[in-house]
């Protein structure tokens, strides 16, 4: 993985025309599919073959590409104080995607949807519902 990664950070792995696969996407996609055991074996496949297609795949699937094949309209969610997902990773996550919103919880604990705070429950609502980011130009609002 770790050769599959630097070989993408320096040479971006064209995957459809006009569209190549880049470290950052590649990461994300890595970090998503992670997170869902039964992706799992799409993931280890895409890895083993080194080839960028189910990778780039998975990624848009999840998060959205325009037609130069940029992530879009996205959100991220994360806690201030969360042991399992600290807001440094999360920060870095979210700039990896290079573009939409990162909602930042001021709580610990590990989950922000459906928790308690409604400032999260409706960007969150908005964003599954409507596709609808918080408005203004600030890529991180925070939450309590």
């Amino acid at each position: 993985m770790d050769r599959l990664l630097a070989r993408l950070e320096s040479a971006p792995m064209p995957v459809r025309p006009g569209a190549r696969l880049t470290r950052a996407a590649a990461e994300v996609a890595m970090i998503s599919a992670l997170a869902e055991p039964e992706r799992w074996p799409a993931l280890a496949s895409a890895i083993g073959k080194a080839v960028g297609g189910p990778l780039l795949g998975l990624s848009g699937f999840l998060l959205g590409r325009d037609e130069a094949g940029a992530f879009t309209n996205f959100l991220v969610v994360g806690n201030a104080f969360d042991p399992e997902a600290p807001l440094d990773s999360v920060r870095q996550v979210a700039g990896l995607l290079g573009s939409g919103r990162l909602i930042v919880a001021d709580r610990d604990g590990h989950g922000s949807y459906g928790t308690g705070s409604s400032c999260v429950d409706a960007h969150v609502d908005a964003y599954l519902l409507d596709g609808t980011l918080p408005p203004g130009p600030a890529r991180e609002v925070r939450c309590r």
